[in-house]
C-alpha cells in the first residue's frame, strides 16, 4: 500500500508539474523574501535557464538583473492583505521592440488567511494593448476629423490672404528697407507655418494622399526648410552645423512633404534646447542605394518611456501650449508615404537624434 501510494503521489506530481510547464503564460511563485520556489518552463526559456538552475535564488535578481526588487511590484499587496493584484510592464529588447506584460498576483493561504507564498502570472498582451490603444486613436481621429471639416476652410481662406499680401508687399517696397522686409518675411514665414498645421490637420484626420513625386535635390529640400526657419534659430542663437554630401543623386520624392518633415524635426530639435549652447547638426548621406539623412540637437532628450508614444497623433513631450503633438506623426506617414523610415536614439540631458532612410525609388520601383 505504501508503495502504490508513493506512486501516485509522484504521478500526481509529475501530472502537475507537466500541466506547470505547459502553461502558455509566464508562471513561477515567489515566498515573502522573493525567493523561486516554483518556476515553470515558459519563464525559465525568457532567461535561458532551466527552472531547477532559478529555485531558491531571489526573482528579481534571477529575472531582471536588480538588487532590490523591482519598480511597481506589487506582490507585498497580496502577501500583505491576501488580495489579487494587476500591473503592466514593458520589457524592452532594443530601441524599438518590445513586449508588454500583464503582471498579476495570486495568494496562496494558510489556515490562518495570511499568504505565505504568492502565485505570479506574466500573460503577453502586447497585441491586445495596440489593439486597443489603435480604437482609441481611431475614435480620436474621427473626431478630429469632424472638426479639421469644419474649420479648415474658415482657417485658410485668411491665411491665404495674408500670405499674398505679405508676398506682394515684399516686391514693391524698396529692398533697402532692411527692417520691414524682414517684417513681412515673419509674415509670411508664420502664414506658411499656421497653413501647414492646418493640412497637417486635414491629412492626419482624413489620411490625404496628395503627393506628387518628382525627381528632386535632396539637400536643396533641407536648404529650404532651414531659410524658413531661420527665424527661430537665430532668435534662439542656434548654432547649425551642416554636413551634407554634394554628389547625391537626385531623389524621386514629394518635395512639399520631405521639407515639412525637416521643419518639424528641426522645430522640434530648437524646442528642445534648454540651454545657451544649443546646436542642431543635419548630415545627409547616399549609399547603397538608400538615402538617409540625420538630424542631431543637444537638448534635453527624451525619457525612454516615452519614446515609443513620440509617433502618436497628439502625443507630445512640450509643455502645455507649445505643442500640437501632430508633427511627428506627420514625418511618420510622410517617411512611409516614400517606403522609408525613422529612428530615434535619444539620451536624457544630451539630446536626441532622428535618422531618415529613404530608398532610393529609382532602382527599387515605385507603386
Amino acid at each position: 500500500d505504501l508503495e502504490a501510494s508513493r506512486w501516485e503521489i509522484i504521478h500526481s506530481r509529475n501530472t502537475l508539474r507537466t500541466f506547470f510547464d505547459s502553461i502558455p503564460a509566464s508562471v513561477y511563485i515567489i515566498d515573502r523574501n522573493y525567493v523561486l520556489i516554483s518556476v515553470n518552463l515558459k519563464r525559465s526559456q525568457r532567461v535561458g535557464r532551466h527552472p531547477s538552475e532559478l529555485v531558491g535564488r531571489k526573482c528579481y535578481e534571477q529575472f531582471y538583473h536588480r538588487i532590490d526588487p523591482c519598480p511597481g511590484c506589487r506582490a507585498m499587496e497580496t502577501f500583505a492583505s491576501a488580495v489579487i493584484t494587476s500591473r503592466y510592464a514593458r520589457e524592452w529588447y532594443d530601441q524599438e521592440h518590445f513586449v508588454e506584460w500583464e503582471i498579476t498576483t495570486f495568494p496562496i493561504q494558510e489556515q490562518t488567511n495570511l499568504p505565505h507564498q504568492v502565485i505570479l502570472f506574466e500573460e503577453d498582451v502586447t497585441e491586445k494593448r495596440t489593439l486597443e490603444a489603435s480604437l482609441i486613436q481611431t475614435e480620436k481621429l474621427a473626431a478630429v476629423g469632424q472638426l479639421a471639416a469644419g474649420v479648415a476652410h474658415e482657417i485658410n481662406n485668411p491665411l491665404a490672404a495674408i500670405i499674398a499680401n505679405s508676398q506682394m508687399l515684399l516686391r514693391d517696397i524698396p529692398s533697402t528697407d532692411r527692417d520691414l522686409v524682414e517684417s513681412l518675411k515673419l509674415i509670411e514665414t508664420a502664414g506658411v507655418r499656421a497653413s501647414q498645421v492646418v493640412t497637417n490637420l486635414l491629412g492626419i484626420a482624413r489620411k490625404e494622399k496628395k503627393y506628387e513625386f518628382e525627381f528632386i535635390d535632396l539637400n536643396e529640400t533641407i536648404h529650404g526648410a532651414l531659410s524658413l526657419v531661420n527665424h527661430e534659430v537665430v532668435q534662439r542663437a542656434i548654432q547649425m552645423k551642416l554636413d551634407l554630401q554634394e554628389d547625391m543623386p537626385e531623389l524621386l520624392a514629394s518635395r512639399h512633404h520631405l521639407q515639412g518633415v525637416w521643419i518639424n524635426l528641426i522645430i522640434n530639435g530648437i524646442d528642445a534646447i534648454d540651454h545657451p549652447d544649443g546646436q542642431i547638426t543635419i548630415t545627409s548621406r547616399y549609399r547603397d542605394g538608400e538615402f538617409r539623412v540625420t538630424i542631431t540637437d543637444n537638448g534635453k532628450g527624451i525619457p525612454r518611456e516615452q519614446l515609443s508614444k513620440i509617433f502618436e497623433p497628439f502625443f507630445t513631450t512640450k509643455a502645455a501650449g507649445k505643442g500640437t503633438g501632430l508633427g511627428l506623426s506627420v514625418c511618420l506617414r510622410v517617411i512611409k508615404e516614400h517606403r522609408g523610415n525613422i529612428l530615434v536614439d535619444s539620451q536624457p540631458g544630451a539630446g536626441t537624434t532622428f535618422t531618415i532612410l529613404l530608398p532610393d525609388l529609382t532602382t527599387t520601383g515605385k507603386g
